[in-house]
């Protein structure tokens, strides 16, 4: 489980570099070739390369989530019947107690809640500043200004693609306020 957690959080680190290499390299590269395409055309890559790797960040928290789960509702409960029902103890223990305790669950919802403005950062706000630099240097109103673009139709579906990770990180962290409101 440790490794998944580890894995999950590279994660996060992986997207700032990706998103770090393509920025530096369209504020860098100088094309001494006119036909030669544009350093900023790399912008186009950020949102989807980052919603991807958001995606998966998900995939991955939701996989952590069901093992939790399973030792909280499954594993505590066995282990508990097993404990309490030997004569040698003569009082309960109650295994896992930490899982649902309130400080926990409060801790829990401040870890999430900060844990989700790193990540809206990371996979959706590194994308839109990379759709705003796009349209610099294009001028008129914002259906021209995309019109304008080399990519219109692409431009398009990179701000599909960070609505929908928005709205899935958003909902993770709903998620997490019913269960802080559901235990405690």
């Amino acid at each position: 489980m440790l490794e998944i957690i580890k894995w999950r959080e590279n994660l996060v680190f992986f997207s700032l570099a990706i998103s770090g290499a393509l920025f530096s390299f369209t504020f860098s590269s100088q094309s001494s070739n006119p036909a030669s395409p544009s350093p900023r055309l790399a912008l186009y890559l950020v949102p989807p390369l980052s919603s991807v790797v958001g995606g998966l960040w998900m995939v991955n928290t939701w996989r952590i989530n069901r093992i939790g789960h399973y030792v909280r509702d499954v594993i505590a409960i066995r282990l508990n019947a097993i404990l309490n029902s030997d004569t040698r103890i003569g009082t309960a223990i109650e295994v896992f107690s930490w899982q649902t305790s309130s400080q926990r669950l409060l801790h829990k919802w401040r870890r999430r809640t900060f844990e989700w403005m790193v990540l809206l950062t990371v996979f959706v706000l590194s994308g839109i500043a990379a759709q705003l630099i796009l349209l610099k240097g294009t001028s008129g109103s914002l259906v021209q200004r995309i019109i304008q673009l080399d990519f219109p139709v692409f431009y398009a579906v990179d701000w599909l693609l960070l609505v929908g990770i928005f709205l899935v990180l958003l909902n993770h962290l709903l998620k997490g306020r019913q269960q802080r409101d559901s235990r405690g």
